[in-house]
């Protein structure tokens, strides 16, 4: 298990991600309407696509293409969220 957080967090930073989705998400926000705690619903919706798209993508990566079934030497990095 701390091979698979050491892998998320040090080879594939995807994390790095979440800040510039929050804050589009709340500069977006704020441009329409003045801040409120409906904000922190919507981060938390945009987070949850953005966990769903690297999930379908790891799983179509495994399934559909079929890249990430050889070696586990050959295949992408694990994320543990997926």
């Amino acid at each position: 298990m701390n091979v698979l957080i050491k892998q998320a967090l040090l080879i594939q930073p995807r994390w790095l991600a979440a800040p510039i989705l929050v804050s589009s998400v709340v500069l977006g926000y704020t441009i329409s309407a003045p801040l409120s705690w409906f904000v922190l619903m919507l981060v938390l919706l945009a987070l949850g696509v953005m966990a769903w798209g690297h999930t379908m993508n790891t799983y179509l990566d495994y399934e559909w293409t079929k890249l990430d079934r050889g070696l586990e030497s050959e295949r992408s990095h694990p994320k543990p969220y997926t």
